[in-house]
This record gives structure tokens, sequence and C-alpha cells, in this order.
């Protein structure tokens, strides 16, 4: 939507290539192939109720649990405040690995009494597993610090010998030199090297005082533009269809079809092959790169640039920076109904637990297992699809082909609702995680009502992932082992 001075209502242009039977054909193909895409982007294979005992001493910790305990330890003295921190934690620890992480967390947050206490329990409920030595040796070592008068490191102080410090330390890693420097003094550097997150930490708290302050602002916009709206100072720019073409519902239909084969494609080399999986995922997210070709589909089908263009909404007619302006503008209007999304998260999570009777699971977000790789091309390829190729792959199909085609048969804020949700499902964090995606979704299709342009949405994606992006990559940077 524009304002009423800017624009005049749209009218509809020529009509887009197609016929009533390619469009049933289309239509037909798109329900089938999303439907399938939509399962398998939101279903996960059933994990063993039990992990193989062998198996479970040499794991680490799930990311989200491993992220969750760094942060706790590396913000102690303001997670030690929080008197709810401690359960919340406590549904991180699904395997006997991450209840001895949980131990050492908890003798940051509280002291080594506790510590013990909790690794004792662990290793009487886990007799005969590889866990419960260690559970044992840490118990040991919190005792140790519990109980001295002086500090002292424990392999000094005759607690440990020097391999079994090794064994603890190549098996948990960063939690193993936690326990292990609990006893020396706050002073001491080795102490201080696992608990200390450097720099970023102060650019962490910047960004999220930024975030908020950007919250903030989008609710006195959201609250401006409703205004606007009630007044009907805001009118709709994008051009709506004609009834009767199917050009752009192929472009989705094809989108989806080729999106799904790529799935099959690195699904049979994972199985029949013994290519790495770093190399699985370049080759995924190169093919997926491909699929930037796709919306130019109509241009096959006999439309002019001139028209596609106007079309798909990749028009500025007022200047490429105003509606880049207008998408920096409009993605902050619209954060209020991003946390919407995320509330509603929350309120489903705690209506689970509610109704089960069982503390649900925070839903894993892909995104961070793929920045969490060791591979720094892998994390670099990642971060270009998502601050590129999803911005103006996306955008172009689905706010710019898919609303473009429903323009002509439904209302305008109908045809948003609808492409946010197909877009919410494309994406592979599980039905749990739609909520805020389904938000975003209808943020961006808003904004291609309001602009007629496309680049505005494409803006506002561009600067949400690249927003979370960047602050993964500190994030990871800063709990880093």
């Amino acid at each position: 939507m524009k304002t009423q001075t800017e624009h005049t209502t749209p009218i509809r242009s020529s009509r887009d290539p197609g016929n009533p039977i390619t469009g049933i054909i289309a239509l037909v193909s798109a329900v089938l192939l999303f439907g399938i895409v939509a399962i398998g982007q939101n279903t996960k294979p059933a994990k063993p109720e039990t992990d193989p005992p062998a198996a479970e001493s040499a794991i680490a910790p799930s990311l989200e649990a491993d992220l969750a305990y760094r942060v706790s330890i590396k913000f102690h003295r303001w997670v030690q405040a929080d008197p709810a921190a401690e359960r919340a934690l406590e549904t991180y620890a699904r395997t006997t690995t991450e209840r001895l992480c949980l131990a050492v967390v908890i003798g940051e947050l509280k002291d080594a009494n506790a510590a013990a206490d909790r690794l004792h329990s662990l290793a009487n409920s886990t007799p005969g597993e590889g866990v419960e030595l260690d559970a044992r040796l840490l118990a040991r070592v919190y005792e140790h610090s519990a109980s001295q008068a002086e500090p002292r490191d424990p392999v000094l102080a005759g607690i440990l010998d020097e391999s079994q410090r090794a064994d603890l330390e190549s098996r948990h890693g960063f939690y193993a030199r936690v326990a292990l420097t609990h006893s020396l003094p706050d002073s001491d550097p080795q102490r201080l090297e696992p608990r200390s997150g450097g720099w970023t930490f102060i650019l962490i708290t910047f960004m999220m005082l930024g975030i908020l302050g950007a919250i903030v602002l989008g609710g006195v916009l959201f609250i401006l533009a409703m205004i606007f709206l009630g007044l009907g100072r805001l009118k709709p720019a994008m051009p709506r269809a004609i009834p009767g073409g199917s050009a752009f519902l192929e472009v989705f239909s094809i989108f989806v079809g080729l999106f799904l084969l790529i799935k099959v494609i690195v699904d049979l080399l994972d199985k029949h092959t013994s290519i790495s999986d770093a190399a699985l995922l370049f080759i995924a997210l190169g093919l997926q790169w491909s699929l930037l070709l796709v919306p130019a589909w109509p241009l096959l089908r006999g439309m002019s640039l001139t028209h596609w263009k106007h079309a798909i909404g990749l028009t500025a007619p007022k200047g490429i920076a105003r509606e880049i302006g207008a998408g920096i503008v409009g993605y902050i209007a619209g954060l209020p109904v991003f946390v919407a999304g995320v509330i509603a998260v929350l309120v489903l999570m705690a209506l689970k637990t509610f109704l089960s009777g069982i503390e649900t699971e925070p839903p894993a977000n892909p995104m961070i297992e793929l920045m969490a790789s060791k591979n720094a091309l892998v994390v670099i390829l990642f971060a270009l699809t998502a601050v590129i190729w999803a911005p103006l792959c996306e955008e172009l199909v689905f706010r710019g082909a898919l609303m473009r085609h429903m323009s002509g048969r439904l209302p305008l804020i109908l045809a948003a609702f609808v492409t946010a949700v197909l877009f919410a499902f494309m994406h592979n964090y599980g039905p749990m995680l739609t909520p805020p995606l389904i938000a975003l979704g209808f943020v961006f299709a808003m904004m291609r009502i309001w602009r007629g342009s496309i680049i505005a949405c494409i803006t506002a994606h561009a600067l949400h992932n690249g927003t979370l992006v960047l602050l993964v990559i500190m994030l990871l940077r800063t709990i880093g082992d």
C-alpha cells in the first residue's frame, strides 16, 4: 500500500500467459508436490527411546543444550539470579551426557556441593555405562573444591592423575575444563579461560539492545500504519492479475517440484555413496542456487520482459533507494507481528506441556546446526544462501509469482496470509516454529501490497536473515571452545 498522495488504486495489468487447463494442471501439481515437501520438511524420524550406552558415552550434548549450558556458564552471574533458570536448563538434559554437563553448569550457578550431588546421582543411575566413571571422577573433583581451605589444582592435590585429566578433557572438552578449574582461584588464567567470552559479549549485548529498541520503534510504526490504514491514507499499490492466466502458478509448481528433486538427489547420494556431509551440503546448496532461474519461467511462456518485471514486482518507480528504505522501515514496523509469532510458539509449548504433563523440548533450529560447522566454507556458503539466495529466490517465488497469481482470485489480505502459510511450511524448522515464519511471510506480503515493488520485501528478508546469521556467528564465537 502507498500513501494516497503517491499512488492511485492500481489497475489490473494485461493477462498473464496460460489458460484454465494449464491452470488446473499447475494447481494440482503444486498441491501434491507442496504436500510432499511440507510433510518431509516438518517431520523427523522418530528417535529411539534410549541411546545405546556405548554410543552415548562418546557423544557430545545436542547443540541446543550446548548453547544453553555454555551461555549459562559464561553469564553465570546473571543466570544465577533467575530462580527459574535451573528448571529451564533441566529441559535440555535428555541424555546422560547432557545430565553430566548440566551438573557442571549447576556447579557454576550454585556451588561445588550441588554439582557433586548431581554427579553422584547420575553415577548411581547409570551403573555400567561409560559416563558412570566420568561422573564419579568429576564428583570427587567438586568434593575437593568444596572441602579445601585453599584453592588448588585437583591433579596437584592428588584427586586425579594426569591421564584421568586428559581422558576427561578428551571426552567432555569445555565442560571438563570448567569442572577441573573450579577449585582454582578466581584470578587464575586457567579458570578464567573457559568462563570468559571476550569482547563479543559487549557486541552481543549492544546488538540485543538494538533489537529491543527496533521492536519498540516497530510498535510505534505499526500503530501509525494502522492509523493511516484506518484513515484511508494507505492504499494497495500492487497490480492485480487478470484471472485466467497460469504462468506464475506454474512458477510455484516448478519451484516446489525442483526443490523436491534436489532433496531426493541429496538423500540418494547420502544413502548410496560415501560422500562426506560437507560435500553433500555443497551439492545441495549449489543445486538450490539454480532455482533462482525458476521465476523467469513466464518469459519462456511468451511474456515480455517489461510485463514480467511489472507483474513480479521488479520495479522501482520512485527509485531503488526509496524501495530499500521502505523495506527497512516496513521490516521494523512488522517486528511486533514477528514477536507475536514467537509468543505463539511459547504458548503452544506451554499448552503442550500442560496437556501432556511432560516438559516440552525446545524446538531445534537447523540454521544453528549449520552455522556451528567447523568447516569455514560450509559456514560461508550457508550464510550467502541465507542472506542472498533466500531473499531473492523466496521473495520472487512467494511474494512475486504466487502473490501475483492469487491477486487475481483472492482478496489481497487473504492472498498474503495463504502465501505466508505456504512459505512457512516450506522450511524445515518443524511445525512448532511455523508461527514466527507465518508472521514474517505475512509482513513481507503486506509490504508487497503496500509498495507494489518486491524490492522492499527482498530488503526486509535480507535484513532479517542477515541479523540472525550475524547474531548466531557472534554467539557461537563467544561460547565456542
